[in-house]
């Protein structure tokens, strides 16, 4: 009676990811996979004597209506009846979407994964202790990602799909289902009697990946290969291994091949740290590594200079062009505004010149007022932020002076609200340009962005308006608060007047 119970708890425990005593926040959505997963840990809790401290979170997206509340109150329901402690939350998916310019789908992934966060935080507080944040993805996701991804076009290192566990802000993030079969969920809910929240736009064929599930799949299986699903999560699994062995291949070679540059021999410090922002290689070792070393060696440096998003194949090549060239002094431009030049026995890739510059796309100027209430209203071809000043002080001693205007760094990142998000990725989300990325102007104190600015090259999106405000230091009309104002002036395209 209880076969598919024991698989199902068996395989969680052959992940290696449970262990003895651990505090774990679970992503709960209420339906059969986060259900199974929900329950499974529950019972390795009791019945096993794990002794789990678990804490499930649900986030009501605001996107199916009263579906979508009903849900809430099932998923606190099942959890109440489980005693386990229900974090829920309401959310404004729609909203933030459009706000954001991005799609719902991935307006929901970046909330939950900011509450998932959170909880995590929170939760380290209580106990003293790292916690994991496990979510549900089962063996047909990684099916789907891997075909997905082949569709989109991929490498070796995408084609590994997702890993059973990955850091996430200085969390693990734990896929304990990930060898699980949906078949399988599907007859361990039925076994335990559960009754699972069922979102019925998972069954409407309105969105890739949805197509591959219901259309593109099952067809495949029924008129060329059944086992076509396996199939796709073995070559997951084997490029999962190709590709970690080698990431650390690249990473010896690498660490063989680099040279102290006059900053700095420490590698990341000369990326983050020195003025020269150099990166210096021997050229020649470098030139007789395998080509597939060569690409992961040059897209850690790509990413340790912030411009990982313009690596290519056809990059590639022209890098290695340079290393084997007879021409000591040959040249490349790399994108966002980089270079990389041998000189003579060196490879030197070089970070953007004026990288810190301010550019001339509108003016900042940066003024203090009593309150919120006394910040002026923008006018025609200005767009004020306003901040919290004394919730400033609170983390920087003198915000004023650390205040700088700039391009993104590596390390970069912003408060979303629900969390941080690094730079990088909220550029992406925001579906900046990747020739733009490198010379978007933001406002910032250390590593910490308060404002993308707007730019007018972008066509649409929020980035064409108002530019990306931090959701941290507020500051709300009737505060009684200093405030730190900044004002872009002289934004000639933007039709309308937005203040923070």
């Amino acid at each position: 009676m209880n076969e598919k119970k024991n698989y199902i708890l068996r395989a969680m425990l052959d992940t290696g990811l449970i262990r003895e005593g651990q505090a774990i926040v679970v992503g709960f959505s209420g339906g059969p996979d986060s259900l199974t997963l929900l329950t499974g840990l529950h019972l390795l809790s009791e019945e096993r004597g794990l002794g789990l401290r678990l804490v499930a979170v649900h986030v009501n997206h605001m996107i199916r209506g009263a579906a979508a509340d009903e849900d809430q109150r099932r998923a606190e329901e099942m959890c109440r009846e489980m005693g386990i402690r229900c974090r829920s939350y309401v959310r404004d998916c729609p909203g933030y979407a459009a706000e954001h310019g991005m799609t719902e789908e991935e307006a929901g992934r970046q909330i939950r994964y900011g509450l998932f966060l959170e909880t995590a935080r929170e939760l380290e507080k209580e106990t003293g202790r790292r916690p994991s944040i496990a979510v549900a993805h089962n063996a047909d996701d990684q099916s789907e990602t891997v075909l997905f991804r082949i569709i989109r076009g991929t490498g070796v290192r995408g084609l590994s799909a997702m890993a059973p566990s990955r850091d996430i802000e200085g969390y693990d993030l734990i896929r304990p289902l990930l060898a699980v079969s949906r078949k399988d969920i599907e007859s361990y809910i039925g076994e335990q009697g559960l009754e699972p929240c069922v979102d019925k736009t998972n069954f409407q064929d309105e969105y890739s990946r949805n197509h591959l599930r219901l259309m593109v799949i099952p067809d495949i299986e029924k008129n060329m290969n059944p086992g076509f699903r396996e199939n796709l999560r073995r070559l997951a699994d084997n490029a999962r291994d190709d590709e970690d062995l080698l990431a650390a291949m690249a990473m010896e070679a690498f660490e063989k091949m680099r040279l102290a540059d006059r900053e700095t021999a420490d590698l990341e410090e000369t990326c983050e740290g020195a003025e020269s922002r150099e990166i210096q290689i021997d050229a020649r070792q470098f030139a007789d590594c395998h080509r597939a070393l060569q690409s992961r060696i040059c897209r850690g440096i790509f990413q340790l200079l912030a411009i990982e998003e313009g690596f290519s194949r056809n990059i590639m090549g022209e890098i290695a062009s340079v290393a084997a060239s007879p021409n000591p002094s040959a040249e490349l431009d790399l994108p966002g505004g980089c270079t990389v030049r041998r000189r003579y026995d060196r490879l030197i890739f070089s970070g953007a010149s004026e990288r810190n510059g301010i550019g001339a796309r509108g003016e900042v100027s940066v003024s203090v007022v009593a309150s919120p209430d006394d910040v002026p209203s923008p006018e025609k071809g200005q767009i004020i932020a306003a901040f919290d000043l004394e919730a400033l002080k609170k983390k920087y001693p003198d915000p004023l002076s650390a205040l700088e205007i700039r391009n993104r760094r590596p390390g970069d990142f912003i408060d979303i609200g629900t969390g941080r998000k690094k730079i990088q990725d909220m550029l992406v989300d925001m579906k900046v340009p990747r020739e733009y990325r490198d010379q978007v102007r933001m406002a910032a104190i250390g590593s910490e962005v308060l404002w993308i600015l707007p730019d007018e090259r972008m066509t649409s999106g929020p980035l064409s308006r108002k530019g990306r405000f931090s959701g941290a230091y507020k500051a709300e009309p009737g505060q009684a608060s200093v405030v730190l104002a900044l004002v872009l002036m002289r934004v000639m395209c933007f039709t309308e007047d937005v203040s923070n």
